[in-house]
């Protein structure tokens, strides 16, 4: 609660809306036109110049709700993103990389990818948590989610599965003659590492636990 002025009684916060305004507004030019023939002329300057604020107010208030709009369609965007991480896919490419890659500094790319690829279930597990990581980038270039929220949420987890599947997608390129495949969570793991943001270079919010 605000502090009271020495000398005052009684403040009173009181929300008018726009269109009462407006009501208000059009009903005193109108009677002033009425009633003040001798005004006319300076009358109907002032009501121009009200009717022009009041369409300039209008349309920043459009404005204002379209943008706000826009960020709460950004926001349920990554918080769908975000859920993506129930699924069983990244649970199984975790425990692939907790048992079978981290602490192993002597696996090569080609081994990498060998345990991978020999493991129906591993690879199309592997493929789905890449993709869905591709398609977060993706996003976040295009500016259609937030991606301040995805980087508190998801930066360790880029970070680890870049880093723990980078010899496999390097394989596969070379396989597949496709120099581009992962390119777009390779991108993102190198921005975020370098403490910036993808979608405009700007720098990323400090982490809660940094």
């Amino acid at each position: 609660m605000p502090k009271k002025i020495v000398g005052e009684l009684l403040r009173l916060n009181v929300s008018v809306p726009l269109w009462f305004i407006l009501i208000a507004g059009v009903l005193v030019f109108l009677i002033s036109y009425l009633y003040s023939p001798a005004y006319r002329e300076q009358i109907k300057f002032a009501a121009a110049l009200f009717g022009a604020a009041a369409a300039i107010y209008s349309a920043y208030y459009v404005g204002a709700a379209l943008r706000l709009q826009v960020s709460r369609n950004r926001q349920k965007a990554s918080s769908e993103i975000i859920g993506l991480l129930n699924r069983p896919e990244f649970v199984e490419v975790r425990n692939f990389l907790e048992h079978g890659v981290e602490g192993h500094e002597k696996l090569s790319a080609e081994d990498l990818f060998s345990k991978i690829d020999k493991d129906e279930k591993l690879d199309n597990a592997v493929t789905v948590v890449a993709g869905i990581l591709e398609d977060m980038s993706i996003a976040i270039q295009v500016d259609y989610v937030e991606e301040d929220i995805l980087y508190t949420s998801l930066v360790s987890i880029v970070h680890r599965n870049w880093s723990g599947l980078r010899g496999w997608l390097e394989q596969l390129r070379q396989k597949r003659c496709d120099p581009v495949i992962g390119i777009e969570l390779q991108k993102l793991a190198a921005s975020w590492e370098s403490g910036r943001r993808l979608s405009d270079g700007k720098k990323l919010p400090p982490l809660l636990n940094s």
